[in-house]
């Protein structure tokens, strides 16, 4: 999906996603690259299903640049997963999917992002390290790519007052 057409028979080898920038690359609308039944999929009550959806996700929509407007069908599901899931694979697979639409829709996700990092702040409630780990990642790509620390000051300073001791920690790391 990232390579750009070259002839079989020249020289030059094809672009891989690395090299293709975000401004010189074409938004793909997310759902061709999503099958028709991912939502579904995604908000199954089996966890498997749901993981397994957003582990596809994660294969499919790492490409250089996606169409702002076609995240806005699935942010709300992955956000609500990340907030209310019990089961710390799912969570942490929808962090991710969450961190490749920063990095592929990038300014277009501004009007988003403090609802986004005011969801992720407080999954900092979770004590276990592989869902910290993929919080911390997810808020640097939101932070480098999509939004300042002064678009969510307010998000921050209610993170920082937090009384759960892990959210006002964390909070202060990233």
């Amino acid at each position: 999906v990232c390579s750009t057409a070259s002839e079989e028979t020249s020289s030059q080898p094809s672009e891989t996603c690395e090299s293709i920038g975000f401004e010189d690359a074409i938004a793909e609308d997310l759902e061709s690259l999503l099958p028709p039944t991912w939502l579904d999929q995604v908000n199954s009550k089996v966890w498997k299903d749901k993981k397994e959806a957003l582990t596809l996700f994660c294969a499919k929509a790492d490409v250089p640049r996606i169409s702002g407007s076609s995240v806005l069908g699935v942010l709300p599901s992955l956000l609500k997963l990340v907030k209310s899931d019990p089961n710390v694979l799912v969570v942490t697979e929808a962090v991710k999917a969450i961190q490749i639409i920063a990095r592929s829709v990038r300014e277009d996700l501004a009007t988003e992002c403090p609802q986004i990092v005011e969801t992720l702040l407080s999954k900092f409630k979770d004590k276990k390290q592989i869902v910290s780990d993929a919080l911390v990642e997810c808020l640097g790509s939101l932070f480098e790519h999509v939004c300042s620390l002064a678009q969510v000051k307010d998000e921050l300073q209610k993170a920082v007052r937090d009384r759960n001791p892990n959210i006002c920690r964390q909070t202060l790391l990233v």
